[in-house]
This record gives C-alpha cells, structure tokens and sequence, in this order.
C-alpha cells in the first residue's frame, strides 16, 4: 500500500473542480437554493404595477406605497443578512439554510391568503408578509458564501459564482414571466401558494441533504490539520470582527456596493412601472421578455468570461481580481 503526497491529492482534486459540469455536480445544492430563491422573489421586481391594482384595483399606480412595500424587503434582508452573516460562522449551515427558506416559504404562502376587503389592511398585511420574505433572502446569500469558502477549492471559486450567476439570472427570468402571466391574469394567489410551497419543500429537504463541510477545510494553511480528527473551536472575538469589517478593502468595498446598487435600483424599480404606464403600457410579459432579449445574453456571458479570467489572474495576484472588479463597472456605468 502507497500513499500519494499531499501537495499531489490536493491538486489532482483542484484541477477536476475545474470544469463547469463537475461544480455543478458537487454544488447543485446550492445552486438549486439559488434558482428556487431566483424564481421566487423575482415577481415584484417586474410586478410592481400589478401588486399595486390587486391592493387598490380602481386606482392608478400607487408609488409611494409599492416603494414602501419594497422597502420594507430590502431593508429586513440588509439587516439580517448582518445577522444571518454572524451565524453562518458559528452554527450549522444546513440548519439555517433549512430555517430561512422555510421562513420565506411560510411568508409567500400567506401572502396568497390576504384577503382584499379593505385596501389599508391589505396592504400592511402584503408589507408584513414581504418583511417576513426579506428577513429569509436575507441569509441567502451570506450563507452561500460562507459554505462556498469551506467546499470550493480556491482557485474554483470565482467559476462556482459565475455558475451561481448563471442559474440565478436564467430562474429571475423564468419567475418574472411566470408571475407577469399569472399575476396579470388574475391568478397571484396561485403564484404565491406555488412559490411558497416549493421553498418550503426545498428549505425542508435541505435538512437532510445538504452536508456540512469542515470549516476552513479549503485553506491551504489548515488542509493538514483538518485532515486528522481534531475539533476546530476557534472563535472570532470582538475585536477580530472590527478588525475585518473596517479593514480598507471592505471599506471601499462597501461604499463601491452602495453605489452600484442605487444605480441598480434605480434602472429596475423605475423602469419597469414607468413603461408599463400610460402612454406606453407595455404588459409585464412583454417586459419580462426585453429582458430575456438583452440581460441574459450579457448576464451568461459576463459570468463564464469573467469567472474564468478571475480565477487565472488571482493565482497570479489575489489584487487582480479588484482590478477586474473595477474593470467590470466602468464598462457597466460607460455602457
């Protein structure tokens, strides 16, 4: 009996991760998460002007309280992505994947249940149930990053969230022409009962079979140690944590993100209600397939490209996968 070095094991594993079909393989749990998550939250987005005459059917299109509804998601899924961010590295994954999905699932399920007797009611119960929806998509995404990070090889990782990108985008399509139709025909208590249901479903499966991976098991540093049968109970302290937040790349990173998402912001949840408006009251489905027309093709091929790239250049230099990050926006904000 031989053994294989271990610097020889660790990069026949990371050249087989390589390829797009063996992470989606290894991460279609994931990657399910996301798509299911993508098809589900993607209805107000294009909708907007249609959630507002379920809510107040003789009236024209109320702004200022779809904004409020809208905020009111953005804003719990802000502020306990902080939170579901904390836990992610303190407590099992699985269990809070399990738990925000089902949350999500309980709260698009009785949305499907407000009664429209009085427009008031109704729509402080539409603002309480996409609260609810916010607090869930909240720890989506923290909590796919921080299992990433213990079950992607290093120089797999930018391809793993181009994949992610790409079934995100593909399912935001998908959902915003199933809930265009149904909602416009009538049909929104069935979009949400369906939706609810299937994060439901997805959130207690996850339960059962999404394993936990070892944390920092992906570490260069750490592969040695973890391979033997030893706990790993260090913990970040207060000042660990304030030493990371507000370190200088997080810092720009962070002012980076809130400009690009109001700019963001502002291009999605304006656009939309403003075409299908008078004059020009073009319908959601017609919308939703602009959309498939000019953000799919670009979405796709920005995220196998640039995955790609990110990952060759950081082997070289972690620094240039900023470097295409700041690349990325100007041809995004020069376009």
């Amino acid at each position: 009996m031989f053994f294989m070095e271990p610097s020889i094991i660790d990069n026949k594993k990371i050249n087989t991760k390589n390829s797009k079909f063996e992470l989606l393989k290894k991460f279609w749990k994931l990657i399910l998460i996301q798509s299911v998550v993508s098809i589900s939250i993607s209805g107000l987005m294009l909708n907007m002007l249609g959630i507002s005459k379920i809510i107040w059917p003789l009236e024209e299109f109320r702004a200022l309280e779809i904004g409020l509804l809208v905020s009111s998601k953005i804003l719990m899924a802000a502020i306990f992505g902080l939170l579901f961010g904390f836990l992610a590295d303190r407590i099992s994954r699985k269990k809070l994947f399990g738990f925000v999905l089902s949350l999500m699932g309980i709260s698009k399920i009785f949305n499907g249940f407000i009664p429209m007797n009085d427009p008031i009611s109704s729509f402080i119960l539409f603002i309480i149930c996409y609260a609810i929806l916010g607090i869930g998509q909240g720890g989506i995404n923290p909590m796919i990053i921080s299992y990433s990070n213990d079950a992607c090889e290093l120089n797999a990782r930018s391809q793993f969230f181009g994949l992610k990108e790409i079934f995100n985008q593909l399912f935001l399509i998908l959902g915003m022409i199933i809930s265009a139709w149904l909602i416009s025909t009538g049909f929104w208590r069935f979009y949400f009962w369906s939706t609810g249901i299937a994060l439901l479903l997805i959130g207690i499966s996850m339960f059962f079979l999404l394993k936990e991976p070892k944390r920092a098991s992906m570490r260069d540093e750490f592969k040695g140690i973890l391979s033997l049968d030893i706990e790993y109970k260090y913990k970040l302290n207060r000042k660990t944590i304030k030493s990371t937040i507000f370190s200088n790349t997080n810092i720009i990173a962070f002012i980076e993100g809130i400009f690009t998402w109001i700019l963001f912001s502002i291009a999605i949840y304006l656009i939309y209600p403003f075409i299908q408006s008078p004059p020009y009251n073009v319908s959601p489905i017609v919308s939703s397939f602009l959309m498939i027309i000019f953000g799919i093709p670009g979405a796709i091929f920005g995220a196998i490209t640039f995955s790609k790239v990110s990952d060759k250049l950081a082997e070289k230099n972690i620094k240039n996968r900023i470097y295409l990050i700041v690349i990325s926006m100007l041809i995004l904000f020069g376009i």
